[in-house]
């Protein structure tokens, strides 16, 4: 478990930059992003989990074509499904 939450964390923020740099991205918030992120390894040394959100530009209309493009994520109420 120790070496798959590492690579979770890992892989999330990966994710969580390449979102950040989106043009159709407005805001991420990240646990290891952002002014919040100063000495948060102190408190998470081995990463801060698999769980991030974002905001896009462009209102309703640029959300629902977001939902309309996904393809391998089922969009989804839960939280820690295991298809995701």
């Amino acid at each position: 478990l120790d070496l798959r939450m590492r690579d979770i964390s890992r892989r999330c923020l990966e994710l969580a930059k390449f979102c950040q740099s989106h043009p159709a991205v407005d805001q991420v918030l990240h646990a290891e992003l952002g002014s919040a992120a100063a000495g948060i390894e102190r408190y998470f040394p081995y990463g801060t989990g698999g769980l991030f959100s974002f905001t896009l530009k462009g209102g309703m209309p640029a959300i629902e074509r977001f939902f309309d493009a996904l393809c391998m994520i089922p969009v989804a109420t839960n939280i820690g499904d295991a298809r995701t």
